[in-house]
């Protein structure tokens, strides 16, 4: 009894963490105000095949590209750009129009 009460006790907090839905906009074509996100935070890529970048500007080095759906962690923000995190990829930049909050 006392081993069931132990197993019952550890898998109640994670099921109820496994299902509860992460909350994703749900218009994500409505914008954010960027200004206001506090850095660390979670991001969504809203657009297929964005390229992330080495420098916060357009010509620097392709880095690689994310797919629509794919959570970053913003981390940093210069002018309309942010750098991300993933576990797997470098760090880089990618512009605001292509992320939003998740």
């Amino acid at each position: 009894m006392k081993r069931f009460l132990t197993i019952t006790l550890f898998l109640i907090p994670l099921l109820s963490c496994s299902l509860e839905q992460p909350e994703y906009p749900k218009d994500i074509s409505t914008p954010y105000n960027s200004v206001d996100l506090k850095l660390p935070c979670k991001m969504v890529v809203i657009n297929n095949n964005i390229s992330y970048l080495s420098e916060p500007y357009l010509g620097s080095k392709l880095l690689g590209q994310y797919k629509a759906g794919e959570l970053v962690r913003a981390t940093e923000k210069q002018g309309d750009w942010f750098k991300v995190k993933t576990l797997l990829f470098p760090d880089g930049w990618v512009h605001k129009d292509n992320l939003q909050p998740g």
